[in-house]
């Protein structure tokens, strides 16, 4: 074998090196720019995490909020109800007792005056169209 065959054999083995060595830079490259894009994936989720921490958060303060509301507009029905539905039962007892245009309260008794104010409460319920005491309400 001559001195030439070698030579065109290094010559190839050396083409063949720097081939491989661009295509392992290449490769080196894209796994770089993969570990980058995986790097701002975590780096991403990470704040969408925080994000949807921060939101739940605010949503149980607003439900809280929401729940002490309603408290309060179901206390303020109970109060407005009940002193109708009150005013309602003293008119039809003096109605009954008395006739209409009387403007004073007639002694009753008890059962009768309960009786009244439910009855009155009833129909408000459902003149008004809420019921403050019904805890299954949406």
């Amino acid at each position: 074998m001559s001195l030439g065959f070698f030579a065109k054999l290094a010559g190839e083995n050396a083409d063949a090196a720097r081939s491989w060595q661009g295509a392992t830079r290449s490769w080196q490259q894209h796994s770089a720019q993969l570990e980058d894009a995986l790097l701002h994936e975590k780096n991403e989720n990470w704040r969408l995490q925080q994000q949807l921490k921060k939101a739940q958060e605010l949503n149980a303060s607003w439900q809280a909020h929401a729940q002490k509301v309603e408290e309060k507009v179901r206390a303020w029905q109970k109060s407005a109800l009940e002193y109708e539905a009150m005013n309602r039962a003293k008119s039809a007892v003096i109605e009954d007792k008395f006739g209409k245009g009387i403007a004073e309260l007639a002694e009753i008794d008890t059962p009768t005056a309960e009786k009244y104010f439910e009855e009155k409460k009833q129909e408000l319920i459902k003149e008004w169209g809420i019921n403050p005491w019904d805890e299954n309400r949406s």
